[in-house]
């Protein structure tokens, strides 16, 4: 892939100038300093219901209505969000190609 943009901060290259991305990772706790104790809680609470499952959505270059994924809402003409729930290991193969697919349109290999 012919990189457009490098962060400077990580070095990751990207299809895409300032594209948004989390650069390496980071520790929870500094994210809540110098908050009340409420918000710790609340964010508690929150990651608790999510502790079955795993949410996510992919990108894809077309509206899907009927897969692993939920139908697609327009971001651009070329670009559809497609949100999933997974709760269970073995629904990953069920997102295989539409991660294929969401990692071309990354590559925007369907501007091509």
């Amino acid at each position: 892939m012919a990189a457009v943009w490098t962060c400077p901060a990580c070095g990751r290259f990207f299809a895409n100038p300032n594209q948004s991305h989390a650069c390496g990772r980071h520790a929870l706790e500094p994210h809540f300093e110098g908050r009340s104790a409420k918000v710790r809680a609340i964010y508690d609470a929150f990651l608790a219901i999510r502790r079955d499952w795993v949410v996510g959505h992919l990108v894809l270059a077309r509206r899907v209505e009927r897969s692993a994924v939920h139908p697609g809402r327009e971001l651009l003409a070329r670009n559809h969000l497609h949100a999933f729930r997974l709760d269970t290991p073995d629904q990953v193969a069920t997102l295989a190609g539409h991660a294929r697919e969401a990692h071309a349109v990354g590559r925007q290999e369907h501007l091509r």
